[in-house]
């Protein structure tokens, strides 16, 4: 469920209107949830 997400092995599931970015461990039976984000915020923080 959800889609790839920005970083490799990350997925993202829109949830109007937060993203929330997770990675499935599928080998330990998890889902670990990364971050929740506003759908209007960056996901990424710029570099400086």
């Amino acid at each position: 469920m959800g889609r790839p997400g920005l970083d490799p092995g990350t997925r993202e599931l829109i949830e109007y209107p937060y993203i929330i970015v997770y990675e499935v461990h599928e080998a330990r039976g998890e889902i670990v949830v990364l971050a929740v984000v506003h759908g209007a915020q960056d996901q990424k923080p710029k570099e400086e």
